[in-house]
This record gives structure tokens, sequence and C-alpha cells, in this order.
């Protein structure tokens, strides 16, 4: 694929066919103003590395979000996947002691059942729960700011750096589960 200039955002978006395809677009866009913040400060994320031409692509989707509206975003990132997460451990230890037998038999499970539960509480977080606060949010902040279609990038900008994100996300649960 040839290197596109910074200054020439992806094609705008045509009209998004579903809800759901305008939160998925919304989403890749706000990812993006992230990710050109992270390389702004000058640092980067582990396993989350992207090519000169995709920070480019990145960056010129960026620039045409406003600052409160990404500060938004990120805060209702936090505000709605926290509670996500808080229910998916609190229904992953429910689980666990419904195993046990109740509460009061927790002591006689295998340790290895427990991490084993552990593991997939974190790979759950992080591959479904945190995604899903993050479009969920994406969703949300769109709408409050009226995002314009037209100032959306295209579908195949949303479809090969929301498959990034997820992939990334899922790599990095992977990984902390099997630590």
């Amino acid at each position: 694929m040839p290197p596109r200039h910074a200054a020439a955002p992806p094609a705008p978006a045509a009209q998004p066919v579903t809800r759901l395809a305008r939160w998925r677009v919304l989403l890749a866009r706000y990812w993006a103003c992230n990710m050109t913040l992270v390389y702004d400060l000058g640092s980067g994320w582990p396993g989350f590395g992207y090519t000169p031409d995709e920070t480019q692509d990145m960056r010129a989707v960026a620039v045409r979000v406003r600052r409160t509206e990404f500060g938004a975003w990120v805060l209702l990132v936090v505000l709605l996947a926290l509670p996500m997460l808080g229910v998916g451990m609190w229904l992953g230890l429910s689980l666990l002691d419904a195993m046990a037998g109740g509460a009061g038999n927790a002591a006689r499970l295998p340790a290895s059942l427990l991490y084993l539960m552990l593991a997939l509480q974190v790979l759950l977080a992080l591959s479904v729960v945190l995604p899903a606060g993050m479009l969920a949010a994406a969703a949300l902040t769109g709408y409050w700011f009226k995002v314009p279609d037209a100032a959306l990038p295209g579908h195949d900008f949303a479809l090969h750096y929301g498959r990034r994100l997820w992939l990334q996300l899922t790599r990095m649960a992977a990984l902390s589960a099997s630590v």
C-alpha cells in the first residue's frame, strides 16, 4: 500500500448502514486520537505498534477531533468499563463459589482452578468487556457531540484499526493470563 500524506485524511464515511457500524467508526476515530496522543508524548505502548503509514493515517483522523470530545470519550470509557469489569469479576467469583458448593467450601477447591478462573477473567475483561465499554463510550460521545457522518473516517479505516485494536487487546489478555 503506498504511503499516504498526513494532511489527507482517509475518505469520509458514507452514511453508516447501521448504528453499530457508526459506533465502530467512532471507536476507530477515538482510538486514533488515543494513539496519536501516546506517540506525541514520545512514548509507545508495548504490543500497540503501528507502521509510520498507519501512524500518519491515525494522525490525519485525530486532528479533526476536539480535545473536549476526546476527553469525554476517555472519561466515559472509565465510567462504563469499570462497573462492567466489576460485574464480570463478581459473576466469575460467584461461579467459583457455586462450583465449590457455597462460599464456606471455597477453601476446598484446588488452587489450579482458582488460577484458571482468574486467568479467564483477565482474558474476558481485556478482550470483551473493555472493548464493549470503549464501543459504548464511542456511541455516547458521538451522540452527545453530534459528530456528523462527514467527520468520520471511512469504514475501511474502522475495520482495519478496530480489528488491530481488538487483536492487540486480546494478545495482551492472553499474555497476562498466561503469566
